[in-house]
């Protein structure tokens, strides 16, 4: 986020999809043969996007850019930590609509319990994020 956009950071909204994150992706059925596990007696193939998969992360880091791409003016996506930032509260209830609609359209579903809307300040990917400004968490350790 850079320092201009942190000035109108006003109202936040820190949605994520951690619950079942990488199997709301499905993999295609042409490359399904690629996932093939056994188990005694039995083959199967993931029609979902497997965790253990070595590319999973990136491939949905990708599927999260496409999907939300309309709203990256005033969202930071990361894996499964999305934040949406917006001057004002009228203009952030419409962005969490337009939000809403994406989620919708493609069936992604989010963890509420994580859902944190129209925060002033928020903790984000280790920085603390309040009046414009941004600041390393202190290390746990």
């Amino acid at each position: 986020m850079s320092p201009s956009n942190l000035q109108l950071a006003t109202a936040e909204c820190d949605g994520l999809l951690r619950q079942g994150v990488f199997w709301q992706v499905g993999v295609h059925p042409n490359d399904r043969h690629k996932t093939t596990f056994c188990l005694p007696n039995a083959h199967y193939q993931w029609t979902v996007l497997p965790f253990g998969l070595k590319t999973a992360i990136s491939l949905f880091q990708k599927a999260v850019t496409r999907i939300f791409h309309p709203l990256v003016h005033s969202a930071l996506l990361y894996i499964y930590d999305i934040l949406l930032f917006s001057p004002d509260e009228l203009s952030h209830a419409r962005f969490l609509q337009h939000f809403h609609d994406i989620l919708y359209q493609y069936g992604i579903m989010l963890f509420d319990k994580k859902s944190m809307v129209s925060q002033l300040e928020i903790d984000f990917l280790g920085m603390h994020i309040s009046n414009g400004q941004y600041h390393p968490r202190p290390h746990p350790a």
